[in-house]
């Protein structure tokens, strides 16, 4: 990964930095403490250096879901709702607006869970191939 890192532009590499950091917040703080603890701490940290204006551009967006996913790949247990937080966060920090998204899909008698976040009703972090078969629960107060 090391390698990988030092070929990345110097603007990607300290997205990846940042994304890392979050994620092992995140996965930590969801493992030690109640789902809505988390998400009261990371709405505060949110909102704390959120800027006014509206989201960064497309390409931005779509390096900050890069460096989410990359780090969400070497966290371990690092779910979509770990990545999702962290890159909402990240999101937030750069003076945009975007919407975590939480569905559920039933199949048989199995239930699943996916979250991902939106920015303009585009999905930025989380998406899958057949994300349409899960259903956004409604959005918690606070969100979005």
């Amino acid at each position: 990964m090391l390698v990988k890192l030092r070929r990345l532009p110097a603007h990607e590499r300290r997205l990846l930095v940042e994304a890392l950091s979050l994620v092992v917040r995140v996965r930590v703080a969801l493992w030690l403490l109640p789902f809505r603890r988390v998400r009261r701490m990371f709405a505060t940290e949110r909102h704390a250096r959120t800027a006014t204006g509206g989201p960064p551009p497309r390409s931005e967006q779509e390096a900050i879901g890069r460096a989410v996913r990359r780090a969400g790949s070497v966290v371990p247990d690092a779910s979509c709702l770990t990545q999702a937080f962290a890159g909402r966060i990240m999101f937030a920090r750069r003076g945009g607006t975007s919407l975590l998204r939480i569905g559920v899909a039933k199949e048989a008698a199995k239930l699943e869970a996916h979250a991902w976040v939106e920015i303009d009703g585009r999905v930025v972090i989380g998406e899958l191939p057949d994300l349409a078969r899960f259903h956004p629960m409604p959005s918690l107060p606070g969100d979005g």
